[in-house]
């Protein structure tokens, strides 16, 4: 019998994921877990999930570096994270005042030991994941398949 997956929906908002543990500060609707994701540790288990999303989450929080490691900590080997967050060049990045940080394509190649960046600046994180895929979407958003290596 096939187990099936654990996800965790980081910052869901009002579009918490179906079939998921959905984690958001606010107590919304559809909110699982009430955690301030810049609060660590997280409240869950090494290893505890198969799946993690991040949909518009990432920006807005503190410390990306803490986030990453923390993120290793919950996902099972082998497990992926999902990202989803403005680009740099996209005015929304700068629109939203509570964003903190911006990305390009190339920001979570310092996970990646593989990359020139990933072999460069190690020595930031202990968290490794393996870019299965990065791309730049029709409305000027970036997406990120991480793999934990």
């Amino acid at each position: 019998m096939e187990q099936s997956k654990k996800i965790l929906e980081l910052g869901c908002g009002i579009y918490p994921r179906p079939g998921a543990i959905n984690v958001d500060k606010l107590d919304l609707p559809g909110v699982d877990v009430v955690w301030d994701l810049d609060k660590f540790p997280y409240p869950f288990k090494d290893e505890e999930f198969d799946e993690i999303y991040g949909q518009d989450i990432i920006e807005h929080l503190d410390d990306v570096f803490m986030v990453m490691e923390e993120l290793y900590r919950i996902l099972k080997l082998g497990g992926t994270i999902y990202f989803h967050t403005t680009y740099v060049k996209n005015e929304q990045s700068f629109t939203d005042p509570s964003h903190k940080h911006f990305f390009t394509l190339d920001s979570f190649d310092y996970f990646d030991n593989s990359t020139d960046l990933g072999k460069a600046y190690s020595f930031y994180t202990k968290a490794r994941f393996k870019i299965l895929n990065k791309y730049l979407d029709n409305n000027n958003y970036t997406n990120f398949l991480l793999k934990k290596v």
